[in-house]
């Protein structure tokens, strides 16, 4: 069981957050992490030299804000460089820079598992704050819309 002093470190950074950059980017967090939207969390998860869970939070968040947030992830006492939550915001852009369009799962190619994974999300009803990786145009449906934006870059191949 934690602390309380252990919980008001981690909730440090998030009212922080929320009250320099509002609502929408805790939001926006939580709905990448927990839901994977743009497939953010698993970009993050795949670089091997984000070591502890706060340098991955601390470089999500920044990407986020588009600025460094390691000092605040610091002053909350957690072990987060400057350098390494630059290496995770160049990871992060260059990563999402190379993923074509029509890339739901993330591998940089436009091929039949993006093309599974848009059927299995296919017409389904959500919750408004709910995302779904195969909302490609980001109209809270996979549709086709989607299956356009999928198709206009069906088997581009961005993995080298």
């Amino acid at each position: 069981m934690s602390s309380n002093s252990e919980v008001g470190r981690y909730q440090f950074p998030l009212f922080y957050i929320d009250a320099r950059y509002g609502q929408a980017v805790n939001r926006d967090f939580f709905r990448t992490v927990c839901t994977n939207e743009h497939n953010l969390g698993a970009i993050v998860e795949m670089a091997g030299f984000l070591k502890t869970e706060s340098e991955r939070t601390a470089s999500l968040y920044s990407y986020l804000t588009n600025d460094n947030l390691a000092w605040l992830y610091r002053w909350a006492g957690f072990q987060v460089s400057d350098d390494i939550v630059d290496q995770g915001l160049a990871y992060i852009r260059s990563f999402m820079s190379a993923k074509p369009a029509g890339d739901i799962n993330c591998d940089c190619v436009v091929d039949y598992k993006d093309l599974d994974a848009m059927s299995e999300q296919w017409l389904k009803a959500i919750p408004p704050e709910t995302a779904l990786s195969a909302d490609l145009n980001a109209d809270k449906k996979v549709d086709l819309k989607d299956y356009a934006a999928l198709a206009t870059t069906w088997l581009e191949d961005n993995s080298e």
